[in-house]
């Protein structure tokens, strides 16, 4: 198993600068390692952020 994820995980990096793609994910680790920026959704909404870390603070604060 540890093989194909490093396999995917290695995909996605040499994606990245070539392509768009939207990546759907609750690991926070994850979107910090193949994303720059977010949506977040909540509430019917969708809300841009252009930097990551915005919308990952925001999902955050509405779990509180």
């Amino acid at each position: 198993m540890l093989h194909s994820k490093k396999k995917a995980a290695d995909a996605f990096k040499n994606l990245v600068g070539q392509s768009s793609l939207i990546m759907v994910s609750h690991g926070e680790g994850t979107l910090k390692q193949f994303c720059t920026a977010g949506i977040y959704l909540h509430n019917g909404q969708a809300d841009w952020y252009d930097n990551l870390e915005d919308a990952l603070a925001a999902y955050k604060n509405d779990r509180k």
